[in-house]
């Protein structure tokens, strides 16, 4: 298990020519907040332990021994942060893994060839310290990613996400039935038109992997499994829909 700050991290759409080449480091803002907060919470917690301890009342001291622990675990996530850092590097058919963290340095590189493909999923992240795409609102409810993961054949220990990018396609679908119901020529069509256009994006993003690759989009069937299918077939993420879904998309956004 990874020992890290809940922060929602940025990881571009690709660009067309650029080496697959991604790299994250730390989330400088994240863990000088957290190690400000768990340094006044270790020093409150000791002042108040001493304080009772001097008074001779056990309940205050084991209350100022929990704070202390709070603010240490959280300079100790604080400082795990301020070393992070992640690559991943793919060349020449090769998937090359580095990750640096509490957890020590984890290091290995695998063919591309036992990749089974890309495969496209929808994420919420409910609990999150910071939202590094968009940090005003970091800390309003959850955050909807679409995320492409390069799967490994074996399972998750080796499987990477090769981007991220927000709102999920859930979260764009709902927007655009709510918006396209206004009709054309308002603010509302418009707005739908740009949801269209993002998920495009995802689309053309995903397509452009896949070719690079040479891997196929994997799809997940009702029994929970993975089957390759071509990226073209998943352009019925960009079908128009009908305006009477409005109500449907609405009640999913409430939800």
């Amino acid at each position: 298990m990874k020992l890290e700050l809940p922060v929602v991290r940025v990881r571009r759409l690709p660009a067309p020519d650029a080496p697959l080449d991604y790299v994250e480091g730390p989330d400088w803002i994240g863990a000088v907040v957290v190690f400000v907060v768990g340094f006044g919470f270790t020093l409150l917690g000791a002042a108040g332990a001493w304080q009772a301890m001097a008074a001779g009342g056990a309940g205050p001291v084991v209350a100022g021994g929990v704070l202390m622990l709070v603010g240490l675990a959280g300079i100790w996530l604080a400082i795990g942060e301020m070393l992070r850092h992640e690559r991943v590097a793919i060349d020449a058919g090769t998937v090359r893994f580095e990750r640096r963290g509490l957890d020590g340095v984890q290091r290995w590189e695998e063919p591309l060839a036992n990749y089974h493909g890309l495969e496209p999923l929808d994420r919420a992240r409910r609990y999150h310290l910071r939202n590094q795409d968009r940090p005003a609102t970091g800390r309003r409810g959850p955050v909807s990613e679409f995320v492409v993961v390069l799967r490994h054949r074996d399972g998750a220990a080796r499987s990477v996400e090769l981007f991220r990018a927000q709102p999920s396609l859930a979260t764009l679908h709902g927007m655009y039935v709510v918006r396209a119901a206004a009709g054309a020529g308002t603010r509302r069509a418009a707005q739908a038109d740009a949801c269209l256009q993002l998920a495009t994006q995802y689309r053309d993003a995903l397509a452009s992997l896949a070719r690079r690759l040479s891997k196929p989009a994997l799809v997940v069937d009702a029994d929970a499994e993975r089957s390759a299918v071509e990226v073209d077939t998943l352009d019925a993420w960009l079908r128009p829909v009908a305006a009477g879904d409005a109500a449907d998309a609405q009640s999913s956004l409430r939800a």
